[in-house]
């Protein structure tokens, strides 16, 4: 016969449903469990599907063509796993070539929650709802169901660049992904990055958020020299920094004192 301990090990090591009464480790631990799960028996076979469904419909190979899979798990959660071209790939090849990522959704005591696990930093990216009705009215995409949104940013702004800045006694996030910037803050014990709201490219909006504090060209700068120092873990979006260039919230100018910097711009962009 269990013990007491036997039979409260076997039910922690249940799948179980993610529930608002759950504690932010509680929810941490769960993911985690599940997300290995995700990777060693669903990801190879999803990869093998997109890379046929590209094949089939004959997809540009320079297109992302973003993907997005629902999957339920045992413990009855709802993970949306996403695929597509990597963005630092040129042309598409073969499933080697693609990149995917892994959220799962649910509602917590303030309403929905999606999170996806940042395996680069060892932290948990928190996305509250409130975050996709921003992206949804700031990219006026006009969509009614909240699990539509989640798809739509995911789909076209799921790779994001974070950068941490220090406001007092908060660490606050500033990240750059294709359709504008995320704003969040830095809480520990758990891990986890709050993405608070969306800001939009929107240009008049974008050049009034660079002109009153800079943070994106002072972040995007500090993302360029961190990679060329050595970061090895990640491809930097250039098609990002291109963009963001081309609407002049950079110029040539703030990169004039930085040779290295120069020459990413004239072998990367083509800019000089």
């Amino acid at each position: 016969m269990q013990n007491k301990n036997g039979i409260a090990s076997f039910f922690n090591q249940m799948p179980r449903m993610l529930l608002p009464t759950m504690t932010p480790h509680e929810v941490t631990a769960e993911i985690l469990r599940e997300r290995l799960k995700i990777e060693t028996s669903v990801f190879d076979r999803l990869f093998e599907e997109y890379d046929r469904e590209r094949r089939k419909l004959k997809i540009d190979k320079s297109k992302l063509y973003p993907k997005c899979y629902p999957v339920k798990t045992k413990g009855k959660n709802t993970w949306l796993l996403f695929m597509q071209k990597s963005p630092g790939e040129p042309k598409y090849r073969d499933s080697c070539d693609a990149v995917a990522c892994a959220v799962v959704y649910y509602y917590g005591a303030k309403g929905l929650k999606a999170i996806r696990y940042n395996k680069e930093g060892k932290f948990m990216e928190v996305f509250n709802g409130h975050f996709f009705v921003r992206y949804n009215e700031r990219m006026k995409l006009g969509l009614v169901h909240m699990v539509d949104m989640i798809k739509a940013f995911f789909n076209n702004s799921g790779y994001l660049q974070i950068q941490r800045r220090q406001e007092g006694d908060k660490e606050c996030s500033v990240s750059v992904c294709k359709d504008g910037i995320a704003l969040g803050n830095f809480y520990y014990n758990p891990d986890w990055l709050v993405h608070k709201t969306f800001i939009s490219r929107d240009l008049k909006r974008y050049h009034q958020d660079v002109q009153e504090n800079g943070v994106l060209a002072k972040m995007q700068l500090r993302l360029l020299k961190a990679q060329l120092a050595g970061s090895q873990n990640t491809k930097f979006d250039y098609e990002t920094l291109k963009q963001i260039v081309g609407d002049g919230a950079l110029s040539i100018e703030d990169f004039k004192d930085d040779p290295d910097l120069l020459m990413v711009l004239k072998e990367q962009l083509h800019l000089v």
